[in-house]
Formats: C-alpha cells, structure tokens, sequence
C-alpha cells in the first residue's frame, strides 16, 4: 500500500513549508493555511452538489483541512463550500471546456467523471472517477493550459508530489537568501 504517512502528518508537513517559504518570501508567498477541518455535513452537502461521491482520499484531505487557499504556492486546494460552485469552480469549469474543445478527446481521461480539486489560474488538478482505485483513491491529473501535463495513481500520490516541490521551492529559497541572489 502507497499510503505510509497519515494525512494529518502529511498536511502539517505542508504547512511547514508554506510557512518557511511564506518567512523567506514574504512578498511572493503570503501566509497560508488550511480550512478547518470538514465535517460530514459539508462533505454530504459537496456530494448533493457533484451528483457522485467524493474520491476516499479526497475526503480524507477534507477532513484534516477543508480547503487552503495558495496552500501549495499556487493554485487553491478546493474546499467543501467550492466543489460544485463559485468562482474557482466555474474557472475549472471554463478550463475543462477550453480544453476538451481544443484536444483530442482520445487523449483526455472522460470528462463526465472529472471533479476538480485543485485550481489555478491557468491549470487545474481533477480526480479521475472513472480510473481505477490504486491504495484507496482514484487517479489524479495535472491539466495545463493545453495538455494533459502528469497523472499520479490517486490524490496521495500527488500530495507527496506537491510536497516534494514545495521542499524544493523552499531549497531555492534558502539558497538565494545564503548567495543574496534574487
């Protein structure tokens, strides 16, 4: 099985980069933590709205934060309130649409069991409802501009992915601040 780490450890490790990156980049990572964490009656509500169940490990990240704006260094980890409507989820949308228009469907994951969990301004991360459970969760892709830009096997996966950049942004960081490079 993937899942080694709990969450709760996993989202206090990310919390502990953002607020290092926020403290070596103030100006460029403003401060930044989770939502309080989800309760069952928020995750029930996001259901009603998205018509099918959350991702396990989805509602498992839900349940120790519910949401976190910025919390990566960029984009917004979606919360309850958002799946299904507001603002980011309508650019999600948009995206989805601009992208399915303009690529071949054929190397797009079916997009009527796509949700978005994770949202940037010019990228978004979905859950692939439709691929198979890998260690509990679904499949989980990065959707850039115009392509299909990586998959993880499902959501735990791409928490350590994102983690493991965030350590590296906060590297970069730490070596600009000893080199006094911009």
């Amino acid at each position: 099985m993937t899942e080694n780490v709990p969450w709760p450890v996993l989202v206090g490790e990310m919390l502990i980069r953002r607020i290092r990156l926020n403290e070596l980049k103030p100006r460029v990572y403003p401060p930044s933590i989770p939502g309080e964490r989800a309760t069952d009656e928020q995750i029930e509500a996001a259901r009603r709205r998205l018509g099918h169940p959350l991702d396990d490990l989805h509602r498992a990240v839900l349940l120790e934060g519910d949401g976190w704006e910025n919390g990566f260094g960029y984009g917004d980890l979606l919360s309850t309130d958002q799946l299904g409507h507001g603002h980011r989820w309508q650019q999600a949308m948009t995206h989805l649409d601009d992208l399915y228009e303009n690529l071949d469907p054929a190397d797009l994951p079916p997009r009527d069991r796509l949700y978005p969990v994770h949202v940037g301004d010019e990228e978004i991360v979905v859950v692939d409802l439709a691929g198979p459970v890998t260690d509990g969760g679904h499949p989980v892709h990065w959707l850039g501009h115009d392509e299909l830009i990586q998959s993880w096997p499902n959501l735990y996966e791409y928490w350590l992915s994102a983690l493991t950049y965030l350590q590296r942004t906060v590297d970069r960081a730490l070596e600009q601040a000893r080199t006094g490079a911009n």
